[in-house]
């Protein structure tokens, strides 16, 4: 992985299995963070970290929220930037499969002051499964060639 900053990372191994909507383990203060991306795009990069196991026909969809305050709501009232199609056991029980990795929206919605990752498990519990998520300005397999081809 290509941290920037401990404080820039979301879920280290972070084990999501019960059936509910979860917000990362750690929320970033954009309002400490100061101009560390030197006007580069910023990217959001979350990849499955253990592979996901489940019982039954267990889901995961992944948003980026931002919220007023450091406990973001994961009720619908934070502010949403982004979020993934909802994702069958299927997809995500492959460690290392890349959930999202993309230049967080820089027009639109305004962000507010803490940004983190809400993380929903639906229809049924997961025995198994970690991600990891991030922000950085050098994402995974990215390359970048001298003539813009």
């Amino acid at each position: 992985m290509s941290y920037i900053d401990k404080q820039l990372e979301f879920s280290d191994a972070q084990a999501e299995t019960t059936v509910a909507a979860h917000i990362s383990t750690n929320v970033v203060d954009m309002g400490t963070v100061g101009e560390w991306a030197d006007g580069q795009p910023v990217y959001l990069v979350v990849t499955v970290n253990t592979a996901f196991t489940s019982a039954g026909a267990a889901t995961l969809a992944v948003e980026l929220l931002s919220d007023a305050t450091s406990t973001v709501a994961v009720d619908g009232s934070a502010t949403s930037h982004w979020a993934s199609e909802t994702l069958a056991l299927a997809t995500v029980a492959v460690a290392g499969y890349v959930i999202a990795c993309f230049a967080l929206p820089m027009e639109g919605t305004t962000y507010e002051r803490y940004l983190g990752v809400m993380y929903t498990i639906g229809t049924a519990a997961m025995t198994a499964g970690k991600v990891d998520a991030y922000l950085t300005t050098a994402p995974p397999k990215w390359v970048a060639y001298p003539d813009g081809i």
